[in-house]
């Protein structure tokens, strides 16, 4: 039997994209980077009442909701303009091809339209 016989699908397709260790490392890095986008000043005002609501009685929010109301925050969050702050992280990358725009944005998980935001920025509420 052959060694790719021996694996699973996912095994065997994971071995097929040359570079996956180089994405993912990329994917981590961007993912680090619109957090800390998601949390500067700009954004503060949006974000602080959604941490406030989800904190429990005592005023903290354990671990596992903190995490899924900034990934909510950066990802799904409409700020005024319709736009989400991962779109506005996306935009302001103009170095980056609109291929590549669109693979970063699938192998991070964000959502299909992040990769093709209004040409207003963070700025313009």
């Amino acid at each position: 039997m052959d060694l790719d016989e021996s694996r699973s699908g996912s095994e065997r397709d994971m071995n097929t994209f040359p570079d996956l260790p180089h994405v993912l490392r990329r994917s981590t890095e961007l993912k680090e980077e619109l957090v800390a986008f998601g949390e500067s000043r700009v954004f503060e005002r949006f974000f602080t009442p959604l941490l406030s609501e989800a904190s429990g009685p005592d005023g903290m929010v354990d671990e596992a909701t903190a995490i899924s109301v900034i990934d909510h925050f950066l990802l799904q969050y409409r700020l005024p303009d319709g736009n989400t702050v991962a779109d506005r992280f996306v935009a302001r990358r103009t170095a980056l091809t609109d291929r590549s725009r669109s693979r970063l944005c699938r192998s991070a998980g964000w959502p299909p339209h992040t990769h093709r935001p209004s040409t207003r920025y963070a700025g313009d509420f």
